[in-house]
């Protein structure tokens, strides 16, 4: 079955913040031409705008992120264990994504492929399109995939992992809430040097 393969867009924001701050003088200023009846006056502090240190989560943020490496466990510890059926796939996945990465594990098991080392996320996934705002039901991942340990082996254990194979993928998912719970719906990758 062959999938469209979707570009990898990674969308950046960076947050500026800018202050500045006149004197001038007013009615608690000095005056122009100080008269020995003036009265003296204490300059009064200009205020300054200090930026949060910590960024508010969006709703949502912390258990999309959650899912993701859930996702990513539950991958490895079926690939891995061969004991492990691929129905626990359908705690992370749903849909037709969730229906080919069983079909392709059980097709892989058949024919005595063996699976070792472990794929692992390298920093912090970036979520984003977390639909609506305020009680989201759909959002999208970007994470760095490391694969350099993760290893293929056929039945008489020659390596399946081509030569050229990338170190890294970055991976898009697609999110979907059900009910209580988040699951990965959909996914596409695209080879990577670096993340």
């Amino acid at each position: 079955m062959t999938r469209t393969q979707f570009a990898v867009a990674v969308v950046a924001a960076a947050l500026t913040l800018t202050a500045g701050a006149s004197c001038t003088a007013g009615p608690g200023g000095p005056s122009p031409s100080p008269t020995p009846s003036s009265v003296s006056w204490t300059p009064k502090p200009t205020p300054t705008v200090t930026p949060s240190t910590s960024a508010t989560p969006r709703s949502g943020e912390a258990e999309v992120i959650a899912l993701v490496e859930q996702y990513y466990a539950v991958n490895n510890k079926i690939r891995l264990d061969k004991s492990i059926p691929v129905s626990r796939y359908r705690s992370v996945v749903t849909g037709s994504w969730g229906r080919t990465l069983q079909k392709s594990v059980k097709a892989s098991r058949l024919r005595g492929e063996r699976a070792e080392g472990r794929s692992r996320i390298s920093g912090t996934p970036v979520v984003s399109r977390l639909t609506p705002p305020n009680h989201p039901m759909e959002a999208g991942a970007v994470v760095c995939l490391d694969v350099r340990a993760a290893k293929l082996y056929n039945r008489d254990g020659k390596s399946l992992v081509p030569k050229n194979r990338p170190d890294f993928y970055v991976e898009t998912l697609t999110l979907a809430r059900t009910d209580d719970r988040w699951l990965v719906t959909d996914a596409a990758n695209k080879g990577a040097r670096k993340c």
